[in-house]
């Protein structure tokens, strides 16, 4: 990004100098730790976000209501990361800039945010943004959220890091110097940093060629007792009242109405894999539901969130917590993709993302058949 003026090159050097210290006391205990059996060294001297998320076996992800300007905690990596949701760009795809693990500003496409929050939740990573599907960044645990404020700077600073602008001064004076030579200790830092996505930039990779892939091309036929089944449903119940559901979007859905459901062993991405391979196993492995259709404004609908298309989960499925798939009955194309949740007593199926703003029409739930997968796995 550009920077119109030296005005804040004392604060900026500052910036730098401290997070050079930091980072390299870091390797030093990093150093120590490593050189002590794993089962002996004192927690202590490794750094916190080392670690792997101590949530993941305490609590169920916050996995309803991805929104711009909430900081989550990611489940997938090895190590701790948190990451702000900047924005939607849609078909599931969100944009996210992770935050450093230190509490200053490396280099000039850092930005120190503050805010008097937790620990590292104090440094946005511009430069390390990416894209991440929802199908990955749902298994996360909500941790905070931007002020409007907060959320403007994280805006204009991404336009700057990725249009060359010009920074205003005052946003200027909150980051550091840019790396000018090598060799230099920050792009060790860089590294390390996106060392830490690679897997995870892998997987969702992998998923979105497997999405497009099975929006465009329809996936093999299951079971044709199955589909009649659901053509019996289509006949049997009335057609939507599409008035009703107009805020709804690319969608119809209605009270009184019901899906086909399968309950499957496979996460998401093996599901789709094993389609276009045609090394799907026997349907006995598959479980047949009856899933019946509600209405989307009783639930996870306020007045920022988009309204879902829900249904409620068979009381004999087994899967609480899971991932799901939504594919047009007639067409077998992906429509969209979501998760299970338990609201007090009950438990509902999402759909929470559109995979393709262009897909077939639907005039009833029992147009569309759901898979209930094992959660994606990285």
């Amino acid at each position: 990004m550009k920077t119109p003026s030296d005005k804040n090159y004392w604060f900026r050097q500052q910036w730098t100098q401290n997070f050079l210290q930091e980072y390299q006391l870091y390797r030093s205990l990093l150093n120590q730790a490593n050189d002590i059996s794993g089962k002996n060294a004192p927690i202590e001297q490794k750094p916190a976000w080392v670690a792997k998320p101590p949530l993941a076996d305490a609590a169920e992800p916050d996995m309803d209501g991805l929104q711009p300007g909430q900081i989550r905690l990611l489940s997938q990596p090895e190590q701790m990361v948190w990451c702000l949701l900047l924005r939607n760009w849609g078909a599931g795809v969100w944009l996210i800039v992770p935050f450093s693990p230190f509490p200053y500003p490396a280099t000039d496409e850092e930005f120190y945010l503050g805010g008097k929050r937790t620990e590292y939740l104090d440094v946005l990573q511009l430069w390390n943004a990416r894209t991440l599907h929802a199908l990955f960044l749902r298994r996360s645990w909500l941790v905070d959220t931007l002020t409007p404020q907060e959320l403007q700077y994280a805006e204009c600073l991404f336009d700057a890091s990725t249009c060359g602008e010009e920074l205003p001064e005052e946003l200027l004076a909150r980051t550091a110097l840019p790396i000018t030579a090598a060799p230099d200790l920050r792009l060790d830092y860089k590294q390390e940093s996106l060392a830490r996505f690679a897997a995870l930039d892998a997987a969702d990779f992998e998923w979105g060629e497997l999405c497009a892939e099975a929006t465009e091309n329809p996936v093999p036929e299951i079971n044709p007792d199955g589909l009649m089944a659901a053509k019996f449903i289509a006949w049997q119940m009335p057609r939507f009242d599409t008035g009703l559901f107009a805020p709804l979007p690319m969608a119809a859905a209605g009270r009184r109405a019901s899906s086909i459901c399968w309950e499957t062993p496979w996460t998401p991405s093996a599901l789709l894999d094993g389609f276009f391979q045609e090394s799907i196993p026997d349907i006995c492995d598959m479980t047949r539901h009856i899933a019946s259709a509600e209405e989307p404004d009783s639930f996870l609908n306020t007045e920022n969130e988009t309204p879902n298309l829900l249904w409620k989960l068979p009381q004999e499925c087994l899967k609480d917590s899971s991932d799901a798939l939504f594919f047009h009955r007639e067409s077998r194309l992906l429509l969209g993709t979501g998760y299970t949740v338990r609201e007090n007593d009950e438990a509902y199926i999402v759909l929470a993302d559109w995979s393709s703003k262009e897909h077939p029409n639907l005039n009833t739930p029992a147009d569309i058949t759901i898979f209930l997968t094992e959660p994606e796995q990285i």
